[in-house]
């Protein structure tokens, strides 16, 4: 089965700058502009199509739905059958969100030492009590790169615990380029790591970490199965308890491998191959995995086709293709960003405009995917950047935490400052500053609850937004341009 949607393009905050201040409208979100819609082939529900930053559907946008809000095909029932297919309540319903109230900075793991060529919060992770930040570069000639350790202390504050470093002293391998927590489990790739003659250089490695009574310790290193010079693996990951997904680039066949933990130690169980055929590269370029579901995405290349999300579940101990989600038209950057949660799938577009052109007014989209009780994928809501917002690079990243679904736009440029600021017109100085949303169900009803910026200095290339994580109502935003990361509760 196969979930069509559609695809788009962006550009940059100047442009959106100009045709906001013109009147076109066109940076604006076109919020009532008319939408295919992504039902699942040979359902008989309507679906609801674009959801804009206030939640709310434009009136041209509720064709396929009854206007009581009832959906074809079921009994009625207003508000709840149309937000039961907006956003999959079946299975597993998504929780109404907590409000967030406190924006904070996490403690300087530099403790004010100069760390001006560091890339500190190019990629974080959170799980419970502790949350990881990583740090892949230094922008030094040799950069062996490193992972920042912070812990809950007494009073629920974060504060730095440890500095992780490769453990073969390794040089310019990026480790730290991506990070991964589950439980006592920490995961930290270095997908750059030289390997001896003759494979050479880019070949990468993952490092295993456990905590014991001193804290995280290393425990192994994890390797592409065939390793080559320019595999990279490791650039990109997924963890879920004692599983484990990694994408390698396979000298332009891209794969993922898949990991299981038993007795301690890691197994490699699968090298799982697209559903359908790829023309190129991509595959896995993007990651998502939650206990037996696991999210593939595929991006050849902006405005390349064949993007598309791959669906795997695993039953009886073995991965097994599910579906094929995929653009109803060439998408421009699908897939560009995927976040699971139980029966919850974002999957991001950043390149996304209304036209599905080459224009320069384009800020992304997000597509919000449901699972039914009969295992079913569907469409639901559509996210856009808010009409007020300037700039672009919505869904840039994503995560799902607790009813919240998390976009980050890090090339935001709008001079809003902390939660809910107000939006004001950019300059040069505030290009990129960047910005996250937060998305999910009140009592009220669906939207958008919160718009969210660094409540420091803004900065020029921030980039606050670039990395996000989510755990227990809490979410790690990491702001590379400033070297640093925020906590937000």
């Amino acid at each position: 089965m196969v979930v069509r949607v559609l695809g788009g393009r962006f550009g940059p905050c100047f442009a959106v700058l100009l045709a906001a201040c013109a009147g076109t409208g066109e940076a604006r979100g076109a919020a009532g502009s008319e939408r295919r819609t992504g039902v699942q082939p040979g359902s008989d529900a309507g679906a609801l199509g674009q959801l804009d930053a206030n939640g709310l559907d434009a009136p041209d946008m509720l064709d396929g739905v009854g206007r009581d809000g009832s959906v074809p095909g079921s009994d009625g029932g207003g508000g709840f059958a149309q937000e039961r297919f907006r956003y999959g309540l079946g299975c597993s319903k998504l929780p109404a969100a907590d409000p967030v109230t406190a924006l904070t900075l996490l403690p300087d793991p530099f403790a004010g030492t100069n760390a001006s060529m560091w890339t500190t919060g190019q990629t974080v992770a959170i799980d419970g009590d502790t949350l990881v930040v990583g740090a892949p570069r230094s922008g030094a000639a040799v950069s062996a790169g490193a992972a920042f350790v912070y812990g809950r202390n007494a009073f629920g504050q974060w504060e730095y615990q440890a500095r992780l470093d490769p453990p073969a002293g390794g040089s310019d391998g990026g480790f730290g380029q991506g990070v991964a927590l589950s439980g006592d489990t920490l995961l930290v790739s270095a997908p750059n790591e030289f390997f001896e003659a003759p494979i050479g250089p880019n070949a990468g490695r993952v490092y295993v970490y456990r905590r014991g009574a001193s804290g995280f310790g290393f425990e192994s290193t994890l390797q592409a199965k065939a390793p080559a010079d320019g595999d990279q693996f490791g650039y990109e990951m997924a963890l879920s308890g004692d599983t484990l997904a990694i994408y390698t680039y396979q000298q332009g066949a891209d794969g993922v491998e898949l990991f299981e933990r038993s007795g301690g130690s890691w197994t490699r169980k699968a090298v799982l191959e697209p559903i359908v055929p790829v023309d190129g590269y991509g595959y896995g370029s993007t990651l998502a995995l939650d206990g037996d579901t696991l999210a593939v995405g595929v991006t050849p290349g902006v405005g390349v086709p064949g993007q598309a999300v791959h669906m795997y579940l695993r039953r009886a101990g073995v991965w097994e293709p599910d579906v094929v989600l995929m653009p109803d038209q060439p998408g421009q950057f699908f897939a560009a960003q995927v976040a699971l949660q139980g029966d919850t799938l974002l999957v991001s577009d950043t390149y996304y405009d209304d036209a599905n052109t080459d224009s320069a007014l384009a800020t992304g989209a997000v597509y919000v995917y449901e699972r039914d009780c009969a295992g079913v994928w569907a469409q639901g809501a559509f996210l856009r950047a808010s009409p007020e917002a300037i700039g672009y690079g919505f869904g840039r990243t994503l995560a799902l935490d607790d009813g919240r679904m998390i976009v980050g736009a890090s090339q935001d440029c709008s001079l809003a400052s902390g939660i809910d600021g107000a939006f004001g017109l950019a300059t040069d100085a505030d290009a990129y500053s960047g910005a996250i949303y937060i998305f999910g169900r009140t009592d009220e009803g669906h939207g958008l609850l919160h718009y969210v910026k660094s409540n420091t200095v803004q900065l020029r290339e921030k980039y606050f937004g670039d990395s996000l994580a989510a755990s227990g109502g809490e979410i790690v935003i990491g702001a590379r341009g400033e070297r640093a990361a925020y906590v937000l509760r």
